[in-house]
């Protein structure tokens, strides 16, 4: 279900830089940053937050604190991007054999080495 909300989400984003790409290269260029951007705003008022409330508690000693309490985070938060590029290069992989076999009949020799650019 959250795949599919997600999907969505994406194909709106992905239609609004196509539509900026209409008027220009750097429109489209800045219109990209600019929605690249729009990830880093909540964890960057986030960390604003942690630090004020981390000094306001126990000054130096508590910023000190709160960052080894976000690094003890870091571990996780990389293995799970991690395996979601590694699903995803699956998923491309498989859809990208399907394509192969479905162009070049299953008996042939060069069925999965054949590229997908002779299938057009």
């Amino acid at each position: 279900m959250s795949e599919e909300i997600d999907a969505e989400r994406l194909r709106a984003a992905l239609q609004t830089v196509a539509d900026a790409c209409r008027t220009g290269a750097s429109t489209n260029i800045i219109f990209g940053l600019a929605l690249g951007y729009q990830s880093c705003i909540i964890p960057t008022i986030v960390l604003a937050v942690v630090i004020f409330v981390s000094f306001s508690l126990a000054n130096m000693y508590g910023i000190a604190c709160a960052a080894l309490g976000m690094l003890g985070t870091l571990a996780t938060g990389a293995r799970s991007i991690g395996y979601l590029r590694a699903r995803m290069a699956l998923s491309l992989s498989t859809s990208s054999l399907k394509a192969r076999q479905a162009c070049k009949p299953s008996g042939s020799p060069c069925a999965n080495t054949m590229p997908l650019s002779a299938c057009q």
